[in-house]
Parts: structure tokens; sequence; C-alpha cells
């Protein structure tokens, strides 16, 4: 049974969708409604809180947002000020969404991400929204999105809409079969010297080995009395952590993969 929905007057007496970082709350989750693809919860990296999406794409987006060094905080379903909506909505002569027919009143609109960003002066936010293709051929769809658009542009934001065609899935794939990864360290009970030092272990096996990952994931094991499989997990937040390079927009394969020793700071990108 979905849980029942907050109305908009209790969330805005609570400032659900205010604050920055771990202080934001998502104005919708997705128990409060039905959505029409799969639905997903997440710990975040840069921020240690729970992010919610609507679906598969939002997720992707997300993912490849972490990895960008670039992006400083993420805040999803993000609230649009009523009055200004309305008032868009009219003097564009469209409908205002969704309208609640028990109460008679337009409900609060959301975007899907306000991005902040570093730049060359400091930090800014940006604002995107990710739809399918095939949801750009709906006209209502482009209806509530040219609201969106007018909305942010008022505000001086800088305002676009993500599609698949901009979402690298293999990349976004491969960094979620890493992603619980990035917490390994903190969730050891190693300090950062210790962790330098089984690194530098790790890195001359691999040297020895001829880069065979499971074979000196498996030899790193026996070195610090590890269980079966963590010194592959050890591996993995090394990728994470950008101290071993691989090629993220190939399918990973532990047991046929190219590395690379990051031996200064790497900053990848990707198109926000």
């Amino acid at each position: 049974m979905m849980a029942r929905r907050k109305s908009d007057n209790a969330k805005l007496k609570e400032k659900i969708g205010t604050g920055r970082g771990g202080n934001y709350t998502p104005w919708l989750k997705p128990h409060e409604f039905g959505s029409l693809g799969r639905t997903h919860r997440i710990r975040g990296w840069k921020v240690n809180r729970i992010y919610y999406f609507m679906s598969d794409l939002e997720l992707y987006y997300f993912l490849l947002l972490q990895w960008n060094e670039n992006v400083i905080d993420i805040r999803e379903q993000f609230p649009m000020n009523l009055i200004d909506t309305v008032r868009i909505a009219k003097d564009l002569g469209i409908k205002h969404p969704p309208h609640n027919k028990k109460s008679g009143n337009e409900v609060i609109m959301t975007t899907d991400f306000i991005i902040t960003i570093k730049s060359n002066d400091g930090l800014k936010d940006i604002v995107r929204t990710v739809k399918s293709k095939k949801d750009l051929k709906n006209q209502r769809v482009l209806e509530k999105l040219s609201i969106e658009k007018e909305y942010f542009k008022n505000k001086g934001l800088n305002w676009g809409i993500v599609t698949e065609e901009q979402i690298n899935k293999t990349k976004a794939k491969n960094i979620y079969l890493l992603y619980n990864d990035y917490f390994w360290f903190s969730n050891s009970k190693f300090n950062q010297n210790e962790i330098d030092y089984i690194t530098y272990d790790l890195k001359n096996l691999l040297l020895k080995y001829n880069k065979d990952i499971i074979k000196s994931c498996r030899n790193l094991e026996k070195n610090n009395f590890w269980e079966c499989g963590e010194g592959l997990n050890f591996f993995k937040y090394l990728i994470l952590k950008k101290v071993i390079i691989v090629n993220l927009n190939i399918k990973l394969n532990f047991n046929d993969m190219e590395i690379y020793f990051n031996e200064g700071n790497k900053n990848d990108s990707v198109t926000c």
C-alpha cells in the first residue's frame, strides 16, 4: 500500500526542499506516488545522506555526477515557488500541473537536479532535468518543461535537459558496480598510513604478477589475513578514489582489464 503523501503546506512548514548538503531533504520521494519506472535510494559519496531517484536514467546521471570532481553538491527533486510557476503558466497560456481535484489548488512543481559545481568564478548552481527522448515527444511534458525553463531563466540559473544521449550508461553501470566500495576505508579499522602501505603492497603485487588483478588481490588477502573477496573490494576502492585508473567506458572485467597507476591528480569530467 502506498504511503500517504504529505500536503505541500505540511512540507513547507517542515522546510522540506530547503538547505544544502546533508541538511537537504528532497521535496518528493518515490513512495509518495506511483512511478512508471524503477525507483532507487542510494547513499551519497560527496554528501553523507540518502538520495532518491524516480528512474534508472536519473540514477545513471547521478552516478556520473558523483564521479565528477567538479561537482560539490546534488539536490534532487528540488521544489519551485508555486506563486512564480502559476504566474509563468498563466503568461504562457499553459495549465499548471498537476491540479489537485480535492482542494482545487495547484501542486508545487519540482526539477530533477540542482547541481553545485566548481568553476573558475567559484561555486555556482546549475539546473538539469532528466527526460527520455520518448518523453520529449509528449506535448504535455513539453508544456511543463517550458514552465520550468522560464522559472530558472528568471532566477538567472543555467537550465538544461539531459536525455539518454548525454548519459554514458556503460560508465554509469560500471560506477554502480563499484559504488559501495567507496566506503571501504570508512568501514575498515585502518588509518590512512596503513591504507597507504596496503596500497603500496597491492601496486607491487600487480607489477609482480603482470597486472593480474585476481591473483594480486588474492595474495593481498593472504598478506593481510583478509577474508576471500576483500582484496578485490580494496582494488575497487582504489579505482573509485582514482588511485588506480581503468577505462570505465567499457564493461568492467576483472579477469581482463587494462590498469594504470595515477601518480598525480586526475580530474575526470562529465557533461552537466
